[in-house]
């Protein structure tokens, strides 16, 4: 099994979207929730995955986001508000002003490089922490 973080937010200027962007791979991805941008970079590491592994690159040898992005995703550990994944939707259009989650991400199968149908695994479980750009030591 792997773990992958994954910092979740409105994107400025893309008005309407949010960005889900992999840590651990340095991969971006979009949807217009929440729940849907996760489900796009989910899609988008079993993309990878497949791809790395048909073209004999070890996938664990991608590079990483740049620091600063680590570093908001511990922050919004540390701040943040557990809220369920049934709820992300749903909190993200509630509060009424910006906010971030953090994502912890669990691939619990393996990618079959063979295949390229990705449309039968169901995103992973995850976690979600709330963070508001309220707190004024760090930003999303």
């Amino acid at each position: 099994m792997r773990e992958f973080s994954v910092l979740v937010r409105r994107e400025a200027g893309l008005e309407d979207q949010w960005v889900a962007h992999c840590l651990n791979w340095d991969l971006v991805s979009q949807g217009d929730s929440p729940a849907h941008a996760i489900q796009m970079v989910h899609e988008a590491i079993h993309i990878a995955i497949a791809e790395d592994v048909s073209d004999g690159f070890d996938p664990s040898e991608r590079h990483s986001a740049p620091k600063a992005l680590w570093e908001l995703f511990a922050r919004i550990q540390q701040v943040g508000t557990r809220i369920s994944s049934a709820d992300v939707d749903n909190f993200a259009l509630s509060i009424g002003r910006p906010v971030c989650f953090a994502v912890v991400m669990y691939l619990l199968q393996a990618c079959d490089a063979k295949s390229d149908d990705i449309a039968d695994s169901a995103p992973p479980p995850f976690m979600i922490a709330e963070f508001q750009r309220s707190d004024r030591r760090a930003t999303c």
